[in-house]
């Protein structure tokens, strides 16, 4: 149950920054809260898994991409916030214009 759990926050973390509504500073700090708690709970998972094979190899592999989503998010962080105020900037622009 743990794991299914891990795997729709997975997939809400990969999402969140595949949206294109020009945020993509904002969209990656969601993407990480996500991901980081997809990690927590593989990770309890993993720890507390009654079959050791099968159940600890998908839950380690689920908190590894989830840690490589969020290492791979903040080392984008500093680009991701220098696109959204200049984006941002020429959406007020042109509503200015208007």
């Amino acid at each position: 149950m743990r794991l299914s759990i891990a795997g729709v926050l997975l997939l809400i973390a990969v999402a969140f920054p595949l949206i294109l509504d020009g945020q993509v500073f904002t969209n990656s700090l969601i993407g990480m809260v996500f991901g980081f708690g997809a990690f927590v709970v593989a990770m309890v998972s993993y720890s507390r898994a009654d079959v050791k094979t099968t159940t600890q190899f998908w839950c380690a592999l689920t908190g590894g991409v989830a840690a490589v989503l969020v290492v791979a998010l903040a080392v984008k962080l500093p680009k991701a916030y220098e696109f959204q105020s200049s984006f941002n900037r020429q959406v007020d622009a042109v509503q200015q214009r208007e």
